[in-house]
């Protein structure tokens, strides 16, 4: 049934909207007054870029969320333990996330209206994303035999919920910024290319997700990856040296981004340079290990798991290559770890574009992974490849140049709109 018109609330919401036009007027007339056309279409682009890299963050979010969302109230490694420091040995040494999740959540207790508060405790959305137990893409068992300890309600007082939250924009942050690093990396690979630079880094966040973040320091470990790259691949070797102590407080194992970029960048910075940033990076990286292990000696667990025998036992079952889980959406089954759906893939695009890549980008690419897979064979549980991070940017640069070289540009002098040979 149509409704009549409400003559008072259209009077009412003349004057905001009169103005609102007349900002909007004043606004084009100046840009075009002011601003070169050149600046007005990069404008334009970097909002398009921004909305495109705004959403893809969040889809990688939502995947996140629903394959570990904090570890619920696991004792040893969920959220809780490592904003608290009790979480064991050696998940509780990553210190970056948990700490900044620890201020954000301290900072908004601090500051936020209660009113604010109440709502994040009580009615937020973000509370439905809270980890179940055993979750679906796990199937451990049956779906109506599953015992009510395998899916034990979450605790959620105030203090769970600021941390929560802090944890996901935490998240959220990272996984934007990590987009906008990777695309200032692929622009220095491919100053001819915007548009491949723009477009580039939506397609690694999203094929990010098949090695499966599931810890809260994974995505800043990979947004610090690329900011180590980037530094890298632009020879600037001291401003490597505060991504680097970032990154090693975020996970003690990126310690080894030290030799990746001395390795790189071997003859193409003045040799004293070298030698003394080199240094620098060994000893604060060896001073920053020892004070946390020393600092978290007395929680429970080891420098390390190993995992070496599980490993050799999982590698060497046939069927453990053409794995399916439900990645990016529930129920929708999706190729996961060594299977060659995305194995052949990655392969080829690492062949194709080998040849094409420049030495430095050779360099990082055998280097950190040959410093990540004894990792991943030792310390990782099964087809982790998330212990691969260390060579994330360099098999993400390689894997341009293999797509750049299947892709080639269009010969020179032929027109853009030129139609189609089979047209009539």
């Amino acid at each position: 049934m149509a409704r009549s018109l409400d003559w008072h609330t259209l009077v009412h919401n003349l004057p905001g909207l009169a103005v609102l036009a007349l900002a909007a007027g004043a606004g084009i007339w100046a840009t075009r007054r002011f601003v070169a056309p050149a600046r007005q279409i990069a404008s334009v682009r970097l909002l398009f870029v921004f909305i495109v890299y705004y959403a893809v963050a969040g889809q990688a979010l939502t995947s996140y969320m629903q394959d570990f969302a904090f570890a619920g109230d696991d004792p040893d490694l969920g959220l809780e333990a490592l904003v608290r420091g009790t979480a064991e040995q050696p998940y509780v040494y990553r210190r970056l996330a948990p700490d900044i999740v620890h201020a954000l959540s301290a900072f908004a207790a601090r500051t936020l209206p209660e009113r604010v508060q109440i709502k994040m405790e009580r009615q937020s959305h973000v509370k439905r994303l809270a980890f179940p137990g055993d979750t679906s893409r796990q199937f451990r068992f049956p779906g109506d035999t599953i015992p009510t300890w395998a899916r034990p309600p979450e605790s959620w007082n105030r203090q769970k919920a600021l941390d929560f939250h802090a944890a996901y924009a935490f998240e959220f942050v990272c996984f934007f910024l990590t987009l906008w690093v990777a695309r200032a990396f692929t622009r220095s690979l491919f100053p001819e290319a915007p548009l491949f630079a723009d477009v580039a880094p939506v397609v690694m966040l999203i094929l990010r997700m098949y090695s499966q973040p599931w810890m809260m320091y994974d995505a800043s470990e990979t947004l610090l990856v690329f900011a180590s790259a980037l530094c890298i691949t632009r020879m600037r070797i001291w401003a490597h040296l505060p991504i680097f102590m970032l990154a090693v407080f975020n996970k003690e194992s990126n310690v080894l981004l030290a030799p990746v970029a001395l390795v790189a960048l071997y003859g193409f910075v003045p040799r004293r340079r070298w030698v003394a940033a080199g240094v620098a990076h060994l000893v604060i990286g060896g001073a920053m290990l020892a004070w946390v292990y020393h600092a978290y000696a007395h929680n429970p667990g080891g420098h390390v798991q190993n995992h070496l025998t599980e490993n050799i036992a999982f590698w060497s079952n046939a069927r453990n290559y053409f794995r399916f889980e439900d990645v990016f959406a529930p129920a929708i089954r999706s190729p996961v770890g060594a299977n060659p759906l995305l194995m052949i893939p990655a392969l080829a695009l690492v062949a194709a574009g080998w040849a094409p890549s420049p030495s430095i980008i050779r360099r990082m690419f055998v280097t950190s992974l040959g410093l990540a897979a004894p990792l991943l064979l030792l310390f990782g549980a099964g087809d982790e490849f998330r212990n691969l991070s260390l060579a994330y940017a360099a098999f993400y640069a390689m894997c341009c140049f293999g797509i750049r070289r299947w892709y080639p540009r269009p010969v020179a002098g032929l027109p853009d709109e030129a139609p189609c040979p089979h047209a009539r």
